[in-house]
């Protein structure tokens, strides 16, 4: 890592073929061979990698994080969402995962499963703002179509108001506003 520091890549991925060699099952090695890859840019390189580390570290869930990452930044929403699906299973509490995994959906205009996992976040963390805005937003669009949608999105205005109740009378007044249109 000290040659990575000091820019020289090429000398750190060296040092980590050699540790690979004598020992292929180096977690550290491997994690820092897709690192060296992502600092070069090579994206598509490093989501070859990820994977191939995932089918040896399969519950690995930072490795799980970092390709989803990978994968939205270049705008793979479909394969994104299959990682927050295994990052969900490895860790069903973590309503982290589950509200990104419900925003992934919400871009993919999932809109009745993003609902669900917007809810789900809220029975783990009650007043998360961004689950709120996310059930709003679903809500509000399947009003029609949903049979509770319409209770749904009074509950996520009626908490965010609550939210924020404490905060000055202008971010209140543009939180209502924003709301109500």
């Amino acid at each position: 890592m000290c040659l990575e520091a000091e820019g020289k890549l090429d000398e750190a991925q060296a040092l980590y073929n050699g540790i690979l060699e004598e020992d292929d099952t180096n977690l550290m090695a491997s994690k820092r061979q897709i690192a060296l890859l992502k600092a070069r840019g090579k994206l598509t390189e490093a989501v070859s990698a990820l994977t191939d580390f995932l089918d040896t570290y399969y519950d690995d869930h930072e490795a799980w994080a970092e390709l989803c990452a990978l994968y939205l930044d270049q705008h793979h929403y479909e394969q994104a969402a299959f990682c927050c699906e295994e990052l969900v299973l490895l860790q069903p509490a973590n309503h982290i995962w589950i509200l990104k995994y419900a925003e992934i959906l919400y871009t993919l205009n999932n809109l009745p499963l993003a609902l669900k996992h917007y809810c789900k976040v809220l029975e783990l963390c009650t007043d998360n703002v961004r689950a709120l805005y996310g059930l709003q937003l679903c809500a509000s669009k399947l009003n029609a179509q949903h049979e509770h949608a319409s209770d749904l999105q009074a509950l996520a205005t009626e908490r965010l108001l609550h939210v924020y109740g404490k905060e000055p009378n202008e971010v209140r007044t543009l939180v209502r506003d924003y709301l109500a249109s």
